[in-house]
């Protein structure tokens, strides 16, 4: 018998998924340690960022870059039930990324990824266990052939 994710979990679930787009949107990446477990991994295009105090020093770095803003469209959010209790996801960014000084006349998508999630609730909260971004297309020729990707959600 095929297990199933509780409606609620799926909720809350998806709305860590969209928090964590907002922490970076909102230039609030310097809390991106808690949407995490203890020793979650983040991985971004093969630069690994794992455990607490990375994703910590990682996420002020980030949200100093002044010159920078973004919007992390999430889409076609999937998610099937692993062993354990955890539960796998996969989803589509949409990145928009602009320059404050210099905003572009026409804004077009930055990067098209997937996100490879895994999920835990060590405590009772749900949280990253790990998060892989597979890039899809970006508009550099150099990063526009497709890569890994992959329909199924269960994780690589």
């Amino acid at each position: 018998m095929t297990q199933a994710i509780v409606a609620d979990d799926a909720h809350l679930i998806s709305d860590l998924i969209y928090r964590h787009s907002a922490v970076f949107d909102e230039r609030q990446s310097h809390v991106l340690a808690d949407l995490y477990t203890p020793d979650g991994e983040l991985d971004i295009f093969g630069r690994r960022v794992v455990g607490s105090r990375e994703l910590t020093d990682w996420g002020v770095s980030r949200a100093a870059v002044a010159d920078r803003r973004t919007r992390h469209v999430v889409t076609n959010v999937r998610l099937a039930p692993l062993p354990g209790g955890r539960v796998a996801g996969v989803s589509l960014l949409t990145l928009f990324a602009w320059s404050p000084e210099q905003p572009p006349a026409q804004l077009l998508p930055s990067l098209l990824a997937e996100y490879h999630d895994v999920f835990a609730r060590p405590a009772g909260t749900w949280l990253f266990e790990r998060r892989r971004v597979v890039k899809v297309w970006a508009p550099d020729l150099a990063l526009s052939t497709p890569t890994e990707r992959t329909d199924d959600v269960r994780p690589a």
